[in-house]
């Protein structure tokens, strides 16, 4: 990057391979605030002719033959103007789903799904207005695609005086799923849907510590032209739910003091929460409309407002409460205001009526069985006695079935840029058990020793191990060394050695 213009850094890639043969691209960076106007962005691209066999350029998921002529773009750009007006875009248009883990494995990492959309934003004083576009430029991945959608959202309006909410939204779309697999036979779940939501709120503040909000809504949605006319062409689905929120806040103070640990009194902030949810009859006209927006997998708890499900396409009847209390122990801090000491929230359902499983209508059948009148008991922890040191966990339990779905654990060392160590486990039942380690030491101001560990429990061996040398040359330049080994990859070596260059600035 050359950064002698102001607000804007243009450079370039430039990659040799020995068996690969050169990837070149442009490359721009931008950070510009004039007052009315702030944007940030970044753009990359890259092209390579790959001189590869046809053994190491494999085939995609798909099992289709990747191609020689490879490339990718990225681009990311945030604008605001004159506070009213929002712009957002994603682009990560790929040739193939392993270019960036071939030739930029620091994205392929961060990013294995990638997303592409550009959206623009109006806010008005009590109303937002949007138009969001999301797109497929890769023929690899499954996109629902909309183009566009326009969306109309009215903030909490207080009813005349009455202490009650009015909240509303209404979009309009036209909706398309790009499937890989009906590149050849093009009958993709596609419709033209309108979708409006109208409910109140009215707060109920019945003591200092303890609020109740009743909760009433509608919400419609009409279906047009579903699968060309193939199903019945219109149609049009109403959709009520009531509930309330309830939620209780309350908070003790202790002197404790030490030293040692830096801490400087407690706060305890304790937080039970009620929220419960009736929305009868909602899978309602399944079968005359394509189920585009459809029920997904989620390891944290699944929304119960209906107003706020995305799975608009996809619902089903609803009859839950849901129970949950946040702890929160804090203490003063000179440098931040405060700090997190400690950390226990946990959440669990009770479904009257016996709600199915995320994705049933891909991984799951009709048995009564996998519907659940329990959730899952989702459970996120944490504690951190002093600065250096955080202990935490997020999991969930399943009492219905006896077993615990999923186990995250983390131990986090860290002495100001001196050293920092962490180590974790990732558990989900019958799919994945593994353990990591990251480590990082500061032999001087100029080297850095750094290595990251990977084992897997199922394979009984270290997946990946990486480490690591970085050296910094005056203040342009950082080098990192580094040997990594991968134990059952199908695309590179399992034994590499590299070098990062480092440019921060000319």
């Amino acid at each position: 990057y050359y950064t002698g213009f102001e607000g804007f850094d243009p450079g370039f890639l430039l990659d040799g391979y020995t068996k690969r043969s050169v990837l070149v691209g442009p490359a721009l960076r931008y950070d510009v605030d004039s007052g009315s106007n702030r944007m940030l962005g970044k753009f990359e691209a890259g092209y390579i002719h790959d001189m590869g066999s046809r053994e190491i350029l494999g085939v995609n998921s798909y099992g289709r033959p990747i191609e020689p002529d490879r490339y990718f773009i990225e681009y990311r750009h945030n604008q605001i103007i004159d506070d009213k007006i929002a712009l957002t875009a994603v682009v990560s248009a790929w040739s193939d789903e392993f270019v960036t883990r071939d030739f930029r494995d620091d994205y392929f990492y961060d990013n294995q799904s990638p997303d592409n959309f550009v959206e623009a934003m109006y806010y008005g004083d009590m109303w937002t207005t949007s138009l969001f576009t999301r797109f497929a430029p890769n023929n690899w991945e499954t996109v629902v695609q909309r183009l566009p959608e326009g969306r109309i959202d009215i903030q909490p309006v207080e009813l005349l005086n009455t202490g009650a909410y009015f909240r509303a939204f209404a979009s309009a779309a036209y909706l398309n799923v790009f499937d890989p697999y009906d590149l050849v036979y093009r009958d993709g779940a596609q419709t033209a849907r309108i979708d409006a939501y109208a409910g109140i709120d009215r707060p109920i503040q019945l003591s200092d510590w303890f609020k109740i909000t009743p909760v009433a809504g509608v919400r419609l949605t009409s279906y047009f032209d579903t699968r060309g006319g193939v199903r019945d062409s219109n149609y049009t689905r109403v959709l009520g739910q009531v509930g309330f929120d309830a939620q209780m806040d309350i908070w003790g103070q202790f002197d404790f003091t030490s030293k040692t640990m830096g801490i400087d009194g407690i706060r305890h902030h304790i937080t039970p929460l009620v929220s419960y949810r009736y929305i009868p009859a909602a899978e309602q006209g399944k079968g005359r409309f394509d189920i585009v927006d459809y029920d997904y997998f989620t390891t944290y708890p699944p929304i119960l407002d209906l107003s706020s499900m995305r799975n608009v396409d996809d619902l089903s009847e609803l009859n839950t409460m849901r129970v949950g209390i946040m702890n929160v122990f804090e203490t003063r801090d000179a440098d931040f205001g405060s700090r997190e000491l400690a950390r226990f929230d946990v959440f669990a359902d009770l479904n009257f009526t016996r709600r199915a499983p995320p994705l049933r209508h891909k991984y799951w059948n009709d048995d009564p069985e996998y519907f659940q009148r329990y959730s899952d008991v989702y459970v996120n922890a944490s504690v951190s006695p002093t600065r250096w040191l955080t202990l935490g966990t997020y999991s969930r339990f399943s009492f219905e079935h006896s077993c615990a779905p999923e186990i995250n654990t983390y131990l986090r060392l860290m002495e100001t840029d001196i050293a920092s160590l962490t180590i974790g486990s990732v558990y989900l039942k019958d799919s994945l058990e593994q353990y990591f380690m990251q480590i990082e030491y500061s032999i001087s101001q100029r080297y850095r020793l750094f290595a990251s560990l990977h084992y897997d429990a199922e394979l009984s061996e270290f997946v990946y191990q990486r480490y690591g040398l970085r050296t910094k040359i005056g203040t342009t330049w950082i080098v990192d060394y580094f040997i990594s080994h991968r134990s059952g990859s199908t695309r590179e070596d399992s034994f590499s050695f590299g070098v990062n260059i480092i440019i921060l600035g000319m």
